[in-house]
C-alpha cells in the first residue's frame, strides 16, 4: 500500500516524523543498516539510496520552516542497483514552490540543488521512503540500468548515451541532398590525464574537459563531477586550491566543493577545462578502486544534448616486493651464455600491481649464501613490469641453486632457484 499527501501534508508529515525515535535517527557512521529511511529516484523499489547523518546529534530529513525546505545526505552504498553517484539538474521548476528540495551525498557533494516540488515526492509508509519521480523538467544522473540488461552503467537517467546506428541502406544509396536547418547541439565530457594507478598517501592530478562539439551553442549547460567518497580509503571532498577552472565559460565561483555548474553558455568550438587534484589517505589499503564520474547536459528533455565519462583507478600500497619469474617453466642456463627472459614486477603487501613504479633497480645473480656477481642491462619499465632479454651470464657461476636478486633500497625478490651449467 502506498500513501500519497499533498504538499502541506507531505511538510506535516516530515515534520512529525522528524521527532519519532528510532525512525529518522542514524548513527554518525553512515551505515545502511542504521538508517531506517530511504530515498529513492524513481517510484519502484529499484534504486534505494539509504540516508545517512552528518553526526549523531543531527537528524536525517532537516527542515527549514521559514523556507519550507527539506535537506538530506545520502549514505555510501557497495551493494545497490544504483549505487553513488547520484545527481540533478532542474531545468524548468519554479522558484515560488511550496517545498524545496536540497540533498548531498556522503562526500559532500549537492546532487539536489533546491529542487522546487509540486506533488512529485511521495513518502511510503510502509517502505519508510521518499519516492522521486523526476519531472521533464529534471536531468538526473546516477548508475543504473536501461531494463534491457544486467550491466548497470552510468548516465543520464541511468542510461549511458548511446551513438546513432549508421543508415543501414547506405550501401544502396545512389544520390543524396542534405539540406542542414536544424542545428546540431552536441557536447563532450572525458578525463584526462588520470593515472594508472595510485599509492597509499599520494596526491594524484587529472584533467576534466567539457567541449561543445556540436555547431549551435550550449546555452543551459549543466555539469558536475562527483567522486564518492570511502573513508576507509579516500576521501572526496575537494579543498580550497585543489581545482582550478580554464576556459571562457568557467563559473565565477572557485575553489568550492564539489564541481559543479549549471546556467552556463558554451560557444560552438568553447571548452571548460578543470585541473583536479586529490590525495589517496595515508592509511589505505591496496585492492579497493578510486571511481571518478562526471555529467553535463543541456536543458531538458529527451532531445537535450548530453555526455558522461567515468574512469577507474586501482588503488596500491607501498612498493613490498619484487616478482621475478622466467617466461620458461625450467629454464636452461649456461655459463658465459645468455639469460632466458624474465619478467620483474613490482607489487604492494597484496600481490597488487603498483603500475607507476620505474625507478632502477639492481641486479646480482646469487648462490644459496652469497653474491656471485652483479648483472648489468638496460631496464625499461611499463606499468609496473620489466622484460629481460638478452642479459649475459657471466662465466665460472656454474653450479645449483642460482637466483636472480632485484634490489631497490630494502626491498628485494628472488627469482625461484635454478642451475647453471658449464659452457
Amino acid at each position: 500500500m502506498r500513501n500519497y499527501f499533498s504538499v502541506t501534508q507531505l511538510f506535516l508529515a516530515l515534520l512529525v516524523l522528524a521527532v519519532v525515535p528510532g525512525v529518522l535517527q542514524a548513527r554518525s557512521d553512515r551505515t545502511i543498516e542504521d538508517s531506517g529511511l530511504f530515498f529513492s529516484v524513481i517510484a519502484d523499489r529499484n534504486g534505494f539510496f539509504s540516508l545517512a547523518t552528518v553526526d549523531a546529534a543531527q537528524e536525517v530529513l532537516r527542515y527549514e520552516l521559514a523556507d519550507l525546505t527539506v535537506s538530506f545526505t545520502l549514505a555510501d552504498q557497495d551493494q545497490s542497483d544504483f549505487d553513488n553517484p547520484l545527481f540533478c539538474f532542474d531545468f524548468g521548476s519554479s522558484v515560488d514552490s511550496s517545498i524545496k528540495v536540497r540533498a548531498t551525498n556522503s562526500s559532500g557533494h549537492l546532487v539536489l540543488d533546491e529542487r522546487g516540488l509540486s506533488s512529485d515526492l511521495e513518502y511510503q509508509l510502509n517502505d519508510s521512503r521518499f519516492a522521486f519521480t523526476p519531472s521533464g523538467s529534471t536531468q538526473c544522473f546516477y548508475v543504473g540500468s536501461d531494463g534491457t540488461s544486467e550491466v548497470a552503467e552510468f548516465g543520464l537517467f541511468g542510461v549511458a548515451p548511446v551513438q546513432p546506428a549508421d543508415d543501414p541502406n547506405a550501401d544502396d544509396l545512389i544520390f543524396a541532398d542534405r539540406f542542414e536547418l536544424i542545428e546540431n547541439r552536441s557536447v563532450r565530457v572525458s578525463f584526462e590525464g588520470v593515472p594508472d594507478s595510485v599509492v597509499a598517501g599520494e596526491t594524484f592530478s587529472y584533467d576534466i574537459l567539457i567541449q561543445n562539439t556540436g555547431d549551435a551553442a550550449l546555452d543551459q549547460l549543466a555539469f558536475q563531477e562527483v567522486f564518492p567518497g570511502n573513508a576507509t580509503y579516500f576521501p572526496a571532498a575537494l579543498a580550497v586550491g585543489e581545482w582550478t577552472c580554464e576556459g571562457t565559460a568557467c563559473p565565477a565561483q572557485t575553489d568550492t566543493t564539489p564541481i559543479r555548474l549549471d546556467s552556463i553558455s558554451l560557444p560552438v568550438d568553447g571548452s571548460i577545462r578543470y585541473q583536479v587534484s586529490r590525495t589517496v589517505d595515508a592509511g589505505s589499503t591496496g585492492g579497493s578502486t578510486l571511481v571518478l564520474y562526471a555529467g553535463a547536459v543541456d536543458g531538458a528533455g529527451q532531445e537535450a544534448p548530453f555526455d558522461v565519462a567515468q574512469a577507474e583507478i586501482p588503488v596500491v600500497g607501498v612498493l613490498q616486493q619484487f616478482e621475478v619469474s622466467f617466461t620458461e617453466a625450467s629454464p636452461i642456463v649456461t655459463a658465459g651464455g645468455v639469460f632466458p627472459e624474465f619478467t620483474i614486477r613490482a607489487v604492494d603487501s597484496g600481490g597488487n600491481t603498483i603500475k607507476t613504479f620505474d625507478d632502477s633497480v639492481g641486479l646480482t645473480l646469487r648462490s644459496s649464501t652469497a653474491t656471485l656477481a652483479v648483472l648489468t642491462t638496460s631496464i625499461t619499465w611499463v606499468d609496473g613490469l620489466a622484460t629481460i632479454s638478452n642479459l649475459d651470464v657471466p662465466s665460472d657461476v656454474e653450479g645449483t641453486d642460482r637466483l636472480i636478486r632485484v634490489e631497490f633500497g630494502d626491498v628485494t625478490g628472488d627469482s625461484a632457484p635454478f642451475d647453471i651449467a658449464a659452457p
